[in-house]
């Protein structure tokens, strides 16, 4: 391969157009390319062959075997039967398959709840943001044409609103799913975040039309095709907080790189740039149309033979590996990130040592437990075979056996000089407490007891006690959930919400449900705040949620009890209509203006402040009340285009 093909035009060059972080003037020359597909590689092949690596990689074969209820061959190339033993059952337990669909399931009810939003949102709100915001009457229906005001809470409702409203584009909590059925198997799960395409055909009047926009989505990544940073953390022995790299290992067909590269560009500054159309040719051969491919996303150092070595800030790498004999090794395609956060979203079931990045799970320590059951229960099958079937012994000094064999049937009658002996093999009753005792340790192990999978261990037990007794066993599995929310997916929130900003078109509105404004709202950039953070929430177990909806009855009980001394006192009225809207959609209630009306624009220029009867709006002047000839004040104005005052 020719430098000019390495380093110029027609190939790799375009890359090395931009000036590596902090070291202006220097360039990725012809030479670099060839030592940073070795880098790679090397790098990849340093995390492949760690020794705790490889020893998940053989738990996470069994495992696997276990979730797909294969049976372990006892003739395979590892385990050779003793002769004689074609007869013995092969069975596998399904205790993994049934702990994984509990957990999981267990997992997506404790992360989404079904009567309100995952999590929360706290805007960002500055000045520059209410000037652009204001601007626009953003709800649907406001046909006063006053422009809405925009409070800290409408804030939050619109950062919210955008984060739901991409998640419904697409089956989100399914890839959730997804992820958790990684934690729970392999300790570890991975997924990532980006800005996804997605092609729309709708039948409109005059024919088909075809559009194509840009969400920001989850896609989740099987661990063991994604090689974690086990020496990301000792650069804060020295001092320094650096994020961790990611590798990433997959198989791709030639000509699906080829058209890929053909639509993207060559500009590795664009999200869809950095393509090197010269390194593709040659990747295939008569055999195999396909190429492995190895993705690094992170900070490289790329040594140099003289000179000081070139530092590469956060850029993405992708190499065909030349393993296979078929070329070298060759980099077709570098781009750097314009975001300043990596792209992969990690998190465990547990950790254990502080020296990997990768955790443990339920299905990891219980999968030797499952192997002993199995053991167990293909011996007691076979007791069980003996003891129906046992073998018999006959004198070999009785010649008429060989004239007349006995038969093993029902009014047989042998005549035989002697009389067969029935040679008892195996003990079923032993073995099968040695089962149920392995049952009763896996379930010990994992947390995935009866009442978790529906069944009533006792008679005449309350449904207080079954709730206590569900929720000794989903200990584990909140705390699980507890640290995903308040890590991992609190982090995702915050990364799907800087990508959704630039999803949003600047100037043509796009219809949003904003659930706390009970409206469409005609969502543009300029009305998302410009910054927010979030809170993953969920829910809880069962008694916590008895706990908590208990106590919210008792704080509206008395918030209620006091209302008339705080209208006594001049302050701000309770939202009766609010309080009632947010009491009938906890209820399941959806359809709620079908029990609480809007109100009118001729209610609240009546004098009725927006909640409150107009006697009390009489007895509290100044209460969000526009004065009899002055231009009306930010509660009106809300009302008026259908929002809630205070909002």
């Amino acid at each position: 391969m020719t430098d000019e093909a390495m380093d110029g035009s027609a190939g790799q060059g375009e890359a090395g157009a931009r000036r590596p972080a902090g070291q202006a003037g220097r360039r990725i020359t012809a030479r670099d390319w060839h030592r940073l597909a070795e880098l790679v590689l090397d790098e990849r092949a340093r995390r492949r062959d760690d020794a705790g690596r490889v020893h998940l990689e053989k738990m996470w074969k069994e495992v696997d075997r276990q979730v797909r209820m294969e049976p372990k061959p006892r003739t395979d190339a590892e385990t050779r039967g003793p002769p004689g033993s074609e007869w013995m059952p092969e069975l596998e337990l399904p205790l993994q398959a049934q702990a994984l669909e509990v957990l999981t399931a267990d997992a997506r009810r404790l992360m989404f709840p079904s009567d309100r939003d995952w999590f929360q949102a706290e805007a960002v709100v500055t000045d520059d943001y209410l000037a652009s915001a204001e601007a626009v009457a953003a709800v649907y229906g406001d046909r006063a044409e006053i422009p809405s005001r925009i409070t800290q809470e409408d804030a939050n409702a619109l950062a919210e609103a955008a984060i739901l409203h991409f998640e419904g584009q697409y089956d989100f909590r399914r890839q959730v799913d997804r992820m958790n059925a990684e934690a729970f198997k392999y300790g570890t799960f991975v997924g990532r975040v980006g800005l996804v395409r997605r092609d729309v055909v709708a039948t409109v009047p005059g024919g088909v039309r075809r559009d194509s926009d840009l969400i920001p989505a989850l896609v989740p990544q099987s661990v063991r095709e994604v090689y974690l940073d086990p020496a990301w953390q000792a650069a804060m022995h020295e001092g320094l907080y650096v994020q961790p790299s990611f590798i990433r290992c997959y198989s791709q067909r030639v000509d699906d790189l080829k058209l890929a590269a053909g639509k993207g560009e060559r500009d590795p500054e664009k999200p869809n740039g950095g393509w090197m159309p010269g390194q593709l040719a040659g990747l295939e051969t008569p055999t195999r149309r396909t190429v492995d491919l190895v993705e690094f996303e992170g900070d490289l150092v790329l040594p140099r033979s003289a000179g000081e070595a070139l530092f590469v800030a956060n850029v993405v790498v992708t190499v065909a590996d030349g393993a296979a004999g078929r070329t070298g090794n060759r980099v077709v395609r570098l781009r750097y990130r314009d975001r300043p956060w990596r792209s992969y979203v990690v998190g465990a079931y547990h950790l254990e040592d502080a020296r990997s990045p990768y955790g443990t799970s339920p299905l990891m320590k219980g999968y030797p437990i499952q192997t002993a059951a199995t053991e167990a229960l293909c011996r007691l099958v076979q007791a069980g075979a003996l003891d129906v079937g046992p073998p018999v012994w006959m004198n070999p000094a009785d010649y008429r056996y060989d004239v007349d064999l006995p038969r093993i049937a029902p009014y047989e009658i042998w005549r035989t000089l002697t009389k067969p002996e029935v040679v008892a093999v195996g003990n079923p009753a032993g073995l099968l407490q040695v089962y149920l005792g392995y049952l009763k340790q896996y379930e010990d192990l994992t947390g995935v007891s009866a009442p978790r999978l529906g069944a009533q261990t006792k008679s005449h037990t309350t449904a207080f006690a079954v709730d206590a007794e569900i929720t000794r066993g989903l200990v584990r599995t909140v705390d699980y959930v507890s640290a995903t929310l308040d890590g991992p997916l609190g982090e995702l929130l915050m990364r799907l919400y800087d990508l959704a900003r630039d999803a949003f078109p600047e100037r043509r509105p796009v219809p949003v449900w904003v659930e706390r404004l009970n409206g469409f709202v005609g969502m543009t950039r300029a009305l998302l705040p410009p910054a927010a953070k979030f809170w993953a929430q969920g829910t809880g177990a069962p008694l916590e949620e008895r706990d908590k909806q208990q106590k919210r009855l008792a704080a509206l009980t008395t918030v209620l009890k006091i209302e008339p001394l705080v209208m006594q006192a001049g302050g701000t009225p309770v939202d009766l209509d609010r309080l009632r809207a947010d009491i009938l959609k906890e209820g399941g209630i959806v359809d709620v203006e079908r029990y609480i009306p809007p109100r009118s624009v001729a209610a609240v220029a009546g004098g009725a402040a927006p909640g409150m009867p107009r006697a009390a709006a009489a007895a509290a002047p100044g209460q969000g009340v526009p004065a009899a000839d002055g231009p009306p004040v930010a509660g009106q104005a809300m009302a008026t285009a259908g929002l809630a005052p205070g909002r």
